[in-house]
């Protein structure tokens, strides 16, 4: 479907179908986001107003905010992308090895990422 509105030149209906895409996969995934960033790219280029409001408020990232994660989780994060185990997070921060864990955790659905190395990648370009 996107190559045959690529190749018909039909940029409402890549705009619609990107953000169709989005939501199926689901916004808080990588390729939903990305589907919905390229939505709201075209969208924004064609004066799609409605899409566009649509896709802002379902896309925090797209509007330029990061995700939000309290400043325990992006501390945490840094230490992630550091490459210290749980453990070596616990102990750092003195909390239980279990606290740590449900941080990663939250820190990994709310950034999309399915390994700590995701999360490294994140922090590094955007922490």
């Amino acid at each position: 479907m996107l190559r045959s509105c690529e190749e018909l030149h039909a940029l409402p209906h890549l705009a619609l179908t990107q953000a169709e895409l989005a939501k199926t996969d689901g916004l808080n995934t990588r390729s939903g986001q990305a589907h919905a960033e390229a939505a709201l790219r075209i969208a924004q280029r064609l004066g799609m107003r409605s899409l566009v409001a649509e896709l802002t408020s379902l896309l925090p990232a797209a509007t330029g905010s990061d995700p939000q994660l309290t400043s325990r989780e992006r501390e945490i994060a840094a230490l992630v992308a550091a490459g210290l185990s749980n453990a070596a997070i616990a102990g750092r921060l003195t909390l239980s090895e279990r606290t740590v864990e449900n941080h990663v955790s939250h820190i990994l659905r709310k950034l999309g990422c399915s390994s700590r190395a995701g999360v490294a990648s994140w922090y590094s370009t955007s922490g």
